[in-house]
């Protein structure tokens, strides 16, 4: 295997293609190339919370030092926290230690300057630099650890947009599974604040996905009479709710409700910028309340450029694929907090429980699901797969479709109404499956023959 580089981000497994050494010389780069954009800049440090986040971030420090740069260390922190806590601090750039939704034994890092992540042009100058940096010497840099603040001006930021007695009012019950994660101060934080009482689950994470382990939440839901639980990843952007009842929210009825509540706050037109073709429900959410819908180009990065380019006082969403919400008014990245705070914020105004928000959501059904890799398929015949079960689909994909180790992702729009979609990324050995249809039709269904087409049979 080699080393990752894509947009703003290199990964590898670690103590294979990403070592402490690669961390070292990784860091006299990144020192080069900020040392001759902006001479003394100042460089603020997070990592999640995987075993070797550590050992990784200690050594990138230490090439870092190749320069007279000064470099706060946030501890372990989401990204949105890091972002924001760069803003605040007055920080050109800052480097995030982690590797996403990849396995725990990978890691990574994302790097970010002036409160936008890197483009293309920056990452292969990095990257070049680089290949030709030699492993520094072991040197301590200027660092100042600031440990804690991070999650709390993320906190503070996200809260600053809400009608707090309203939030404080709901007397809630809590059930939170944050696997040990880098959002688990941030979401108990923000509980604490609102003075919910919290029900902990401590699943082990281990290489698994939170989304295969909600059995132990969903039952702490329903014996401890919750309202809601909130499950997240070791990275801290992944966000899963469970209703009072133990079902589990789609992604994209989770994002539905954030976007609904967000847009019931606006007194003016607001907009939603999204890099590929959303979500029905989330569009026809943003229709009945009348916001604007403009498509950037593939990519998160253009995303994140468009919502740049717009007025900042203009109130605007990122939306992606996958049912993250991105809100430029915190920061650059997305953000689990804001979106369960906007979901707690549409529970409190409307006085309703989770389930009925959800009933009271456009008449769409989504599902979403994970299957092993089929070994004798790849993207392109899985792509001609679908157009052939679907025919007269509209059928987009990833521009790198043929690069099968990279993350690609394939989209059929049926006819009839309704969508699904396949999507690998990082080299996992699983494919993501999302699907959507108009009610009363059932999306499970839908979802189920894209894993017969796949050569899995649903169990």
């Amino acid at each position: 295997m080699a080393l990752q580089v894509r947009e703003s981000v290199l990964r590898g497994e670690f103590g294979t293609d990403l070592t402490t050494r690669v961390a070292a010389r990784l860091g006299a780069a990144f020192a080069r190339f900020l040392h001759e954009r902006q001479p003394h800049a100042t460089v603020v440090v997070g990592r999640d919370t995987r075993a070797s986040g550590g050992p990784l971030l200690q050594h990138f420090l230490g090439g870092l030092s190749a320069y007279p740069l000064r470099a706060l260390d946030a501890g372990v922190v989401p990204t949105p926290a890091l972002l924001v806590a760069s803003s605040a601090w007055s920080c050109q750039a800052a480097v995030m230690v982690t590797a996403g939704r990849a396995p725990v034994d990978w890691n990574g890092f994302k790097f970010t300057l002036n409160g936008l992540p890197f483009d293309q042009a920056c990452m292969k100058a990095l990257y070049e630099m680089y290949k030709r940096a030699p492993s520094p010497r072991p040197a301590r840099p200027l660092l100042t650890r600031r440990y804690g603040e991070a999650a709390s001006l993320h906190l503070a930021r996200v809260l600053s947009y809400f009608q707090l007695p309203e939030l404080e009012k709901m007397d809630l019950r809590v059930a939170v599974d944050s696997g040990r994660g880098a959002a688990e101060a941030p979401v108990l934080g923000t509980l604490a604040a609102l003075g919910a009482k919290v029900f902990n689950v401590h699943t082990v994470r281990e290489n698994k996905s939170p989304e295969l382990g909600l059995k132990p939440l969903a039952t702490r839901v329903i014996r401890s009479s919750c309202h809601l639980g909130v499950a997240t990843g070791w990275e801290g952007l992944l966000l899963i709710l469970i209703d009072e009842k133990g079902r589990r929210l789609t992604r994209h009825q989770t994002l539905a409700l954030a976007v609904r509540s967000y847009l019931e706050m606006q007194r003016e037109r607001a907009v939603l910028v999204t890099p590929n073709s959303l979500s029905q429900l989330v569009r026809e959410t943003a229709r009945l309340h009348r916001a604007e819908v403009q498509f950037s180009g593939p990519l998160n990065r253009d995303m994140l450029n468009e919502l740049a380019s717009l007025d900042p006082e203009r109130p605007a969403l990122g939306l992606d694929l996958r049912g993250e919400l991105t809100w430029p008014g915190v920061c650059f990245s997305p953000d689990s907090l804001a979106t369960l705070v906007l979901v707690l914020r549409l529970m409190a105004h409307h006085k309703q429980p989770l389930s009925e928000l959800v009933e009271e959501l456009p008449p769409y059904n989504s599902s979403e699901g994970q299957v092993p890799c089929p070994l004798d398929l790849g993207p392109t015949e899985i792509m001609e797969r679908l157009a052939t079960r679907y025919q007269g689909a509209r059928i987009s994909t990833s521009a790198n479709l043929e690069r099968r180790r990279d993350a690609w992702w394939i989209r059929a729009d049926l006819p009839a109404g309704g969508w699904v979609a396949v999507q690998h990324a990082f080299r996992l050995p699983v494919l993501d499956l999302w699907a959507e249809v108009p009610q009363p039709d059932r999306a499970e269904s839908l979802l189920e023959d894209v894993q017969g087409l796949l050569g899995f049979v649903a169990v």
